[in-house]
């Protein structure tokens, strides 16, 4: 004969709560076994970059005093793939240098492309590892236009702390006019008065942080603006020269020589009438993280100058006279 077991209700009822109980258990137990896995997957990685040794010869420009603000974009060094969600900025701190710090998968290879300026300009398009020039309403004579930049590869995440200390040089050349103290005191014995000063020349409008090449030349203008030596650049560029342009140009890493360059120095006369003295220069040599200066008899005998790539933050001279 069968036996029948009556179990009381409140018994199934605690039976039921009892099974919940466990089931939530293992849920919740299974949660945090994930979120640990998530939580060892990753590694915070700690950048510091700083503007390579800056130097300048007598003169206020080219010494990054402007430059306040770093972008970075992030990259699978694997696929090349653009990882957008950690892209960000840092600000500039006390000591010159730039603090950052990005959630990184461990175990994963990762390219960065590192670029510095002026937060204010708004000449730089930073698209990926490529940077977009706007030469629209550019002046000459204008210091907020410099800018810094590196490339990183191979960044890899297999520590659980990880620190990267970078260094940033430019990807421009600086040019340069300036014109005899003499040949200036001479303009001036004529009756002008020389204020302003405005370049057109080629110039390349992407530049690749990568592979450090500037490409899409075009020729470009850079407005008029206050001659440099009357505006705060109280140190001469050259002894016994006169300041009269200056502007940034990406160039190659490896130097290129621009062509169709034209100095325009603006002023009046004696009878108050405006007057443009012009010259123009081809066969130009500018070369990355260097400067290039053109010295010579520039406002009065436009046929007279030497071009020259100079020490100006690397390297050693490479002087070419015409």
């Amino acid at each position: 004969m069968a036996i029948r077991v009556i179990i009381p209700v409140f018994m199934k009822k605690l039976f039921n709560l009892l099974l919940v109980a466990l089931l939530v258990a293992g849920i919740s137990s299974c949660a945090k076994e994930d979120m640990s896995y998530i939580d060892n997957s990753s590694v915070m990685v700690t950048f510091s970059a700083s503007l390579d040794q800056v130097y300048t010869r007598a003169t206020n420009y080219g010494k990054g005093e402007n430059i306040n603000t770093l972008y970075y974009r992030i990259f699978d060094a694997t696929t090349n793939e653009a990882l957008t969600d950690l892209n960000g900025r840092a600000t500039r701190l006390d000591n010159g240098s730039f603090k950052f710090s990005v959630e990184m998968i461990k175990g994963m290879t990762y390219d960065i492309a590192l670029w510095a300026q002026d937060s204010t300009c708004t000449a730089y398009r930073l698209n990926g590892k490529v940077v977009e020039i706007d030469y629209d309403n550019a002046l000459a004579n204008d210091d907020k236009r410099d800018a810094f930049c590196n490339y990183i590869d191979d960044v890899k995440t297999d520590s659980p702390e990880l620190q990267q200390s970078i260094k940033l040089t430019r990807p421009f050349a600086q040019f340069n006019a300036a014109s005899s103290t003499q040949d200036f005191t001479n303009t001036e014995a004529n009756g002008l008065t020389l204020t302003e000063s405005s370049l057109t020349l080629n110039a390349f409008t992407k530049y690749n942080i990568e592979t450090k090449e500037a490409t899409d030349e075009q020729t470009v203008t850079f407005g008029k603006n206050t001659m440099p030596c009357l505006n705060g650049e109280e140190e001469i560029l050259q002894a016994n020269y006169k300041y009269l342009a200056m502007c940034y140009l990406p160039a190659p890493k490896v130097g290129c020589t621009i062509n169709m360059v034209t100095l325009q120095v603006h002023g009046t006369n004696a009878s108050n009438q405006i007057v443009t003295l012009t010259s123009e220069y081809n066969n130009v040599p500018i070369k990355q993280n260097f400067r290039t200066n053109i010295l010579g008899m520039l406002l009065s005998q436009s046929t007279s100058f030497t071009a020259s790539i100079e020490y100006g933050w690397a390297g050693p001279d490479e002087n070419v006279n015409k």
